[in-house]
């Protein structure tokens, strides 16, 4: 346990992944309420921004305080057992996802409040979920992106990628009806796009639960399995 209140503190004086994705989002969302008056089109909104949120602080933000681990001594030591490396990216993942959540909840409450957004129209089972999915996995993937780079300029290429990727293959900030039905079709199976159906829908997505906890299972053994050490 002591690894984890190291890196849960660590991840707290991570300073610059946190303004970085708490004031951007926020920011984003004082420009939203320019354009959005409908209150339905300003949750979805608050959804897609909560995943800009996540993604800047567990993709981009883990990614890079990771990478920095990799040649600690740390590393050099939990690298010599399997169940070591299990216990410290489970620990460490951990840490990172409780930061994230702060995080997220706290654009959520500046949200709701910026664009209005009345209790009713939330489904709380459904918004956890998708907070506690989304902060998973965006660390996870970062993990995963710390692994495979060499440098910080690879690490920002890949982390950029993937979060153009995720988005881009959703539909939270456009209509799936402006892409070819074939590629719509495709779409309608992307990870951040089955996440964000738990927060949009009135009811408890069985679906969406099932493909997120798979989704997550994956990434934590495909970090699992890329760990890496200088």
């Amino acid at each position: 346990m002591k690894v984890f209140w190291i890196m849960l503190k660590a991840g707290l004086n991570d300073r610059i992944s946190l303004i970085w994705s708490v004031v951007f989002p926020v920011a984003i969302l004082l420009t939203g309420r320019v354009f959005i008056q409908d209150e339905i089109l300003g949750w979805y909104f608050l959804v897609g921004v909560l995943a800009i949120s996540a993604l800047s602080y567990g993709l981009m933000g883990t990614a890079f305080d990771y990478f920095t681990h990799r040649s600690t001594d740390v590393f050099k030591i939990v690298a010599l057992s399997r169940t070591g490396i299990g216990l410290f990216l489970f620990y460490y993942t951990f840490a990172r996802l409780l930061v994230t959540i702060i995080g997220l909840f706290l654009i959520f409450s500046v949200g709701t409040f910026i664009l209005q957004i009345s209790a009713n129209i939330i489904n709380p089972m459904g918004l956890i979920l998708y907070l506690f999915f989304l902060a998973l996995s965006s660390n996870l993937m970062g993990i995963i992106s710390a692994n495979h780079g060499k440098n910080a300029g690879g690490i920002a290429t890949i982390t950029n990628i993937i979060m153009i990727m995720m988005i881009a293959s959703s539909s939270l900030f456009y209509s799936s009806e402006l892409l070819p039905d074939w590629l719509a079709k495709i779409f309608r199976f992307s990870p951040l796009e089955v996440m964000a159906d738990l927060a949009k829908a009135a009811s408890t997505e069985v679906f969406a639960i099932i493909y997120a906890a798979l989704f997550s299972a994956i990434l934590a053994l495909a970090a699992f399995l890329t760990f890496a050490r200088e």
